[in-house]
């Protein structure tokens, strides 16, 4: 859930231009929430991608028209003659949504007005601070890459990273509240996300990590 002090502006912002509102999936808990609740309206912008037995992974949101990633979330609404916007799955929108934004400074830093009405962004002198519609770490992941061939999904905790047209799960870096450090995660036998080796993981800078994957000890690409 966001802090206590945060107070939705119904701006429209984290839908219409923070990259992580359709670059995301969403989790099991979502899938069993609307299916309990009979939201196949929900359910069918779901692809829901088999990975290996008994495990998928749930891309949303795709199209059930053409079968495309959509460049808006399907379920904003913007309320006729007034500069805000309603969520038409408020109360079963994905935790991902449920949890915007993580703290001040995550509001901020994407362009979220929802503390006191205003953004404040800092600056740091010779550089241009990121756009509120570019997640800076997701351009970051999607530049090294830039051959291609690679998915970007956004979460509460990091990104995962999906290799070719199957969507592969390959790597994921996850926070750990240290500045720019990332543990890097691979997809294990177990299907799920696991620390790499037996002594406590794989800690780098962000930088680091990508030239880590990219190096593909583990031969996931």
């Amino acid at each position: 859930m966001p802090p206590k002090d945060f107070k939705c502006k119904q701006c429209g912002n984290c839908c219409l231009n923070f990259s992580g509102a359709i670059d995301v999936c969403a989790t099991e808990e979502d899938i069993r929430r609307w299916e309990e609740n009979d939201r196949a309206d929900i359910l069918a912008w779901v692809d829901a991608i088999h990975i290996w037995e008994g495990h998928q992974v749930y891309d949303i949101w795709i199209s059930p028209t053409t079968g495309d990633d959509v460049a808006r979330c399907p379920w904003l609404r913007k309320l006729p003659r007034k500069n805000k916007y309603i969520c038409r799955i408020q109360d079963m929108k994905p935790e991902h949504c449920r949890d915007y934004p993580l703290s001040r400074e995550h509001a901020e830093n994407t362009g979220c007005p929802g503390f006191d009405g205003t953004v404040r962004k800092k600056r740091k002198p010779g550089n241009e601070m990121p756009k509120a519609d570019a997640d800076p770490y997701q351009t970051r992941i999607e530049a090294f890459f830039r051959k291609g061939g690679v998915t970007v999904k956004k979460d509460r905790a990091g990104y995962s990273i999906f290799y070719g047209p199957r969507k592969t799960p390959t790597a994921r870096l996850r926070f750990t509240g240290e500045k720019d450090t990332v543990e890097v995660l691979w997809w294990s036998h177990r299907d799920k996300w696991e620390s790499i080796g037996d002594f406590g993981g794989i800690f780098l800078s962000f930088d680091d990590a990508l030239k880590y994957i990219d190096d593909d000890p583990l031969d996931c690409l």
